[in-house]
């Protein structure tokens, strides 16, 4: 695993820990290409993925910086946590790509794609990748395997008959005292629904954690996969590591009864709260 401070002398060192947005400063105006700016900021209003594509040296990375700085300074609710500008012009090997996201984050030491996740995921920040077109396929599986992970039909559906099932007399309750929608969400209906929420946090672990045909096709990086998928290089060709597949799937189940465990009375409420038997 390559560390993250390895690459501190390739790129450009990000502004200070107490600063909001990590990015380069602009020393020349720009001019021009209104249309495409305003086009650029209604996409990412509406997406998590947004790709800018052309020929090299028409001003690809100009265009997303000014977008960038716009944002940070006119529109700060868009994009309210923070803003990274991460170069990757310079990689040459696709195992560099997450020590180079991880450095410009400010993650420093043994850094892997998970904790980026786990860094990234509470946030709604702009992350700025740049220089990609020679890495694009190794760019395009870290996306790739978080951003559909982070709206399911499952949790869509789960969460929509919950909230219709909810009960009318507390909402108007909370209507005669007063209450906005906002209070009445977070005052009213999330503590009442905690125990589904933690259901169904559980029950989208589970399926992300077993995830296999996806990560498949998307990754093609064992380091950077689920277990579902690390389970087959103990399956070869010419002969078939049974003992070590076993304990290694045995393994896999731990973290996973582990947490129903722990919550299963959570689980539990939630589906007879649903009238689930």
């Amino acid at each position: 695993m390559n560390n993250a401070s390895d690459y501190s002398s390739d790129l450009p060192m990000p502004l200070t820990a107490s600063s909001r947005h990590h990015l380069p400063a602009l020393y020349t105006s720009f001019v021009g290409r209104v249309r495409e700016l305003r086009e650029i900021k209604d996409l990412l209003s509406t997406t998590r993925l947004l790709t800018l594509t052309g020929i090299g040296g028409i001003g690809k990375t100009r265009c997303a910086l000014q977008v960038a700085h716009e944002l940070v300074h006119e529109d700060r609710e868009l994009f309210p946590d923070c803003s990274w500008f991460v170069s990757l012009s310079h990689l040459r090997l696709s195992s560099q790509i997450v020590p180079a996201i991880a450095w410009a984050l400010g993650r420093r030491g043994e850094v892997t794609r998970a904790r980026i996740d786990d860094f990234l995921r509470p946030k709604k920040a702009l992350l700025l990748l740049d220089g990609c077109e020679h890495l694009i396929e190794d760019c395009a599986r870290l996306p790739g395997l978080v951003i559909p992970q982070l709206a399911t039909g499952l949790g869509i559906f789960y969460l929509r008959q919950q909230f219709n099932n909810f009960p009318r007399e507390l909402l108007d309750a909370g209507v005669i005292d007063g209450a906005g929608t906002l209070r009445m969400l977070w005052s009213i209906i999330l503590p009442n629904m905690r125990s589904v929420l933690t259901a169904l946090a559980i029950i989208l672990f589970i399926q992300t954690w077993n995830e296999y045909f996806w990560p498949l096709l998307v990754s093609g990086d064992l380091h950077n996969t689920t277990i579902q998928v690390g389970l087959q290089v103990f399956l070869q060709e010419d002969s078939n590591a049974w003992g070590a597949l076993m304990a290694a799937a045995m393994l896999s189940l731990l973290p996973v009864l582990v947490l129903y465990v722990l919550a299963q009375r959570q689980i539990i409420a939630a589906f007879v709260r649903s009238g689930i038997q």
